[in-house]
């Protein structure tokens, strides 16, 4: 996920691309730099013991530096932004009922990453 730069921020960097970073540590990243295993679609999977808690782990680390407020859509949620260029948000409930995650890096030419985060068997 990272490569791309921001001139919009020192060093070139997004916060968003930083956050991503770090996570990685504790969630590596795979081949294509995405977080998890694949899904149905295009959504990536996180199996943990405890979703929401690792969902929200999720969301703290990548919303660092970020203005973080409700979904705009007006849904249960959380949504952080970077400065326009780039979001994360959270959705406690997705559709499938799972806690899901989105991280929006498309305006700087990179992938937008949807999880879902899932119990472990």
């Amino acid at each position: 996920m990272g490569g791309s730069h921001d001139s919009a921020y020192p060093g070139g960097q997004n916060p968003l691309q930083i956050n991503i970073a770090e996570l990685a540590k504790e969630f590596p990243l795979n081949a294509d730099g995405l977080f998890g295993e694949p899904g149905t679609g295009n959504s990536q999977v996180i199996k943990s013991q405890d979703p929401l808690v690792t969902a929200n782990h999720f969301f703290d680390v990548l919303s660092q530096g970020a203005d973080i407020g409700p979904m705009p859509d007006g849904k249960e949620g959380q949504f952080a932004n970077f400065s326009n260029v780039t979001f994360v948000s959270l959705r406690p409930t997705s559709s499938d009922g799972s806690p899901s995650l989105l991280i929006n890096l498309k305006r700087l030419g990179q992938k937008m990453q949807k999880i879902h985060f899932e119990k472990k068997d």
